[in-house]
């Protein structure tokens, strides 16, 4: 009886759990992961590639970590960059960033623009200690 499907060719499941994740349809995958690491047909650009993007990484752990560790006790603010300078969110961030600074905190934010970028810029008129985290994030930069 044909099936339409040739001797030996597998057809992969119709759906396919990846922990909590029900993959259907055109998101199952013929292959696992480690399959597909370790198919000699694959190209093979990433055992160039990725070792340096790993040890990248790791210098940016390296001197994130030592940035930290001179800091003085910090406090690390989050929040929006599209917040309108005239609204009541904006100016809680001015007061905020000086009441940081006057109790001698470091402040570390990742947005450097919008109503929160106020808690970095308070410390830098008083010459208090501050570290602006610079986020990649598109959305954050407006």
């Amino acid at each position: 009886m044909a099936t339409g499907n040739p001797v030996g060719k597998k057809q992969p499941p119709e759906e396919q759990r990846l922990g909590p994740v029900l993959r259907r349809r055109g998101q199952v995958q013929a292959s696992t992961t480690d399959q597909r690491l370790l198919d000699e047909r694959a190209p093979t650009d990433w055992v160039h590639t990725d070792p340096w993007r790993v040890l990248r990484i790791q210098s940016e752990f390296i001197e994130g970590f030592g940035t930290l560790a001179e800091l003085p006790p910090a406090i690390s603010v989050f929040g929006s960059a599209r917040t309108p300078v005239d609204s009541p969110e904006y100016a809680a961030g001015v007061e905020l960033g000086r009441g940081l600074v006057e109790a001698g905190f470091a402040v570390i934010t990742g947005v450097v623009r919008g109503p929160w970028r106020r808690p970095t810029r308070a410390p830098s008129r008083r010459r208090a200690s501050r570290s602006a985290w610079v986020s990649s994030c598109p959305s954050s930069r407006g």
